[in-house]
């Protein structure tokens, strides 16, 4: 398995590098979430890429919440032993999972929430459409504070997204 938070570190990086980028268009190319219930519109600076990385595959999908450096930016990503498909994927940190859900919260440049590799706060992500062009699909889960000062935790809640592929 490749370790998540790299991962999620690398996507987060090329989503704020890529500040130019113009606002998606359509009825694609979003990602909604309650963030300790306050409903957060995620559809600047889109990423989606489903690719296979060293020893496994990788579905990383990261938004930003406006185009500028004190965005929101919000990723949910699956590492698979296996293609990633549709389907239900809860983080289980225990033995040697087939595939393995994270989700990170970046507010503005200073704070950054993760999935607790503990499994106090479980995070579950569910593919429930997988095309070569798009992927659509829900999230949630309760995510601990990794960087910066604020709440121990916030819990992302009602996390949809529908997003095409570049």
């Amino acid at each position: 398995m490749i370790k998540n938070l790299p991962v999620l570190i690398i996507v987060l990086a090329f989503c704020a590098c890529k500040k130019s980028a113009a606002p998606p268009t359509g009825s694609a190319n979003f990602m909604t979430a309650d963030i300790n219930d306050t409903s957060q519109t995620f559809n600047t600076v889109v990423l989606a890429k489903n690719v296979p990385v060293s020893s496994g595959y990788l579905l990383a999908i990261a938004c930003a919440s406006t185009n500028t450096s004190a965005a929101d930016v919000l990723s949910v990503s699956i590492d698979g032993m296996k293609p990633i498909t549709t389907g239900t994927f809860t983080a289980n940190f225990s033995g040697t999972p087939d595939f393995l859900p994270s989700m990170a919260f970046q507010h503005g440049d200073t704070t950054a929430y993760q999935e607790d590799v503990s499994g106090s706060h479980p995070i579950t992500v569910t593919i429930t459409s997988l095309t070569g062009t798009n992927v659509q699909g829900t999230f949630n889960g309760t995510l601990t504070l990794a960087n910066g000062s604020g709440a121990f935790v916030k819990k992302v809640t009602n996390g949809k997204f529908n997003i095409d592929f570049r």
